[in-house]
């Protein structure tokens, strides 16, 4: 289903009519996919820190503050040049 949705790029109708459920029916069995990829990728990601040896996430919150002060101040340049 998740193929014919983004790789086929049909909509959730014709996705309905094809498997023989409602659009509603189509939209639920997409979002509940896409959550269990998400979950399945985090236990994946923690696995692989884990056997790594990493107890902490890749980017430290220091250098994720310091990205968007930088954006911040990069776009308060961009107005005063206008």
């Amino acid at each position: 289903m998740l193929r014919l949705r983004f790789e086929e790029e049909r909509t959730q109708r014709k996705i309905g009519q094809r498997i023989g459920v409602s659009q509603m029916q189509t939209s639920r069995i997409i979002r509940d996919s896409i959550a269990r990829l998400r979950t399945a990728a985090g236990e994946r990601a923690g696995r692989a820190r884990r056997d790594l040896g990493a107890s902490t996430p890749d980017a430290p919150p220091s250098c994720t503050q310091n990205a968007r002060s930088n954006s911040t101040q990069a776009a308060g340049e961009d107005l005063k040049d206008a």
